[in-house]
């Protein structure tokens, strides 16, 4: 039942954070939420009734995925335009390589930090309090990267070439004009030109 709560707060932060970073932006929607993350992480840990470990699953998820769940897009307004595509998927990839050692830590942290449970004599890993370490120093470090981190709301895209296009690693805007002269030409009108430059070269 948990899960299905914890679950809940995933999809709901995620919605929720994403469609107020459009308007307040996405460096202050982050470390709204991330915050928030530090001031549940006692609810998430701490209680031992189903009501208060459903809140703390829900509201810590909520607030993870509604700050985490705008870093793709974060990453995507900062990329170079010509490598849009590339850039935020290997920066996001390395990242998630960095973080796929989060197991092991806790593991060998289980293996030091012990506590002891109602009904058992021996002492078991203290998970929660490994847990809640983890993710405030997380928590922190993506503070800090937030606050020195750059902010490009609302970039478009469409505006540049494409790596495989010249020119394209300039990162310069593509005016109105060029994008004109580049629209491809209907099948009637390019039929229309071809029987015009007939008729030019039989007058001549």
């Amino acid at each position: 039942m948990i899960k299905k709560i914890h679950s809940r707060g995933v999809r709901s932060g995620g919605a929720v954070a994403g469609f107020v970073s459009q308007y307040i932006g996405r460096r202050l929607t982050m470390l709204i939420l991330i915050l928030f993350i530090g001031a549940f992480i006692p609810l998430w840990i701490l209680p031992t009734g189903f009501g208060a470990l459903a809140a703390g699953a829900f509201w810590m998820q909520f607030c993870v995925q509604g700050a985490l769940g705008v870093i793709p897009i974060q990453l995507a307004e900062m990329s170079p335009p010509a490598f849009r595509a590339t850039f935020p998927g290997v920066v996001y990839q390395l990242g998630n390589m960095v973080s796929s050692a989060s197991a092991q830590i806790e593991a060998t942290g289980g293996a030091h930090l012990k506590t002891t449970v109602p009904g058992k004599t021996d002492p078991v890993p203290d998970y929660a309090t490994i847990q809640g370490i983890l993710i405030g120093a997380v928590a922190a470090f993506v503070v800090c990267m937030i606050i020195i981190g750059p902010e490009n709301l609302g970039s478009h895209f469409e505006r540049y070439k494409t790596a495989i296009e010249e020119g394209g690693g300039r990162d310069e805007e593509v005016s109105d004009e060029s994008s004109v002269d580049h629209e491809p030409k209907s099948p009637a009108s390019s039929t229309k030109d071809s029987h015009d430059d007939m008729v030019e070269v039989r007058d001549v």
